[in-house]
C-alpha cells in the first residue's frame, strides 16, 4: 500500500491495483509476491495482507524466507492467528489444522499489536512471541511486553508505559546461536 514509505537507498515499492471495469489491468498482491521472490530481496514488507495472497506467501516463509514483515487488521494477536488459520483453511488445497498450525508457527516469530485509542493516538499495546506446543502443535502466544495505560495527559491523549510481562522469549536461544547477545533483564518486571 502507498502508506508504506521507506527512507532507504535500496528499496523497490510495488503496489497492487484492482482490475479495470473491463476486467483487465489488475495487479494482485500474490503476483507482486511472486515477482518479489524473483528479485531475491533481503526483506519484504507487506501492507494490509488480507486474503488469498497469504497462501502464496506462507509456503515461502516456512521454507526459509526470512525478513518478512506484514500488517494485517485484527483486534488482538489471538484474532490474527484465527484469521490466518481461517484464510489458509479456505485455500483451494487446505492442509489439516495441525499442519497449518505447524506452518504458521514456523513462518511467524513475533506479533506486534498496535491499537488506536479514542483520543486518536496509536500505540503498540502488545508484543508477543509466537510458539507452538511441541506435543500437539497448537499455537501459543507468549506475551513479552504490554502497554499499561496510566491515564490521559492535559490534551486528552492516552499516556502509559510499556512494561515486560516477565515471560522470557524462546527465540533467545536462536539469537545466542547466531552470536547475538541479548540482556534477559529487559524481560523482567521492575
Amino acid at each position: 500500500v502507498r502508506e508504506l514509505q521507506l527512507k532507504h537507498p535500496h528499496w523497490v515499492a510495488l503496489e497492487s491495483r484492482p482490475p479495470e471495469p473491463q476486467g483487465g489491468g489488475g495487479v494482485t498482491v500474490s503476483s507482486l509476491l511472486e515477482y518479489a521472490q524473483r528479485i531475491r530481496p533481503q526483506r519484504i514488507i507487506i501492507g494490509d495482507l488480507e486474503g488469498q495472497e497469504l497462501t502464496t506467501l506462507m509456503p515461502r516463509m516456512y521454507l526459509g524466507l526470512d525478513g518478512v514483515m506484514m500488517t494485517a487488521r485484527a483486534t488482538s494477536p489471538e484474532q490474527l492467528l484465527y484469521r490466518l488459520e481461517t484464510t489458509l483453511l479456505s485455500s483451494p488445497e487446505p492442509a489439516s489444522r495441525a499442519a497449518l498450525h505447524q506452518q504458521i508457527g514456523a513462518a511467524f516469530d513475533i506479533v506486534i499489536q498496535l491499537n488506536q485509542f479514542a483520543c486518536g493516538t496509536r500505540k503498540v499495546t502488545s508484543i508477543c512471541e509466537l510458539t507452538s506446543n511441541e506435543e500437539d502443535g497448537t499455537l501459543l502466544l507468549n506475551e513479552l511486553f504490554q502497554f499499561q495505560k496510566e491515564g490521559n495527559d492535559e490534551d486528552g491523549n492516552v499516556v502509559g508505559a510499556f512494561a515486560p510481562t516477565g515471560a522470557q522469549p524462546q527465540f533467545y536461544e536462536d539469537l545466542a546461536r547466531l552470536g547475538v547477545a541479548l540482556d534477559l533483564s529487559v524481560f523482567q518486571p521492575e
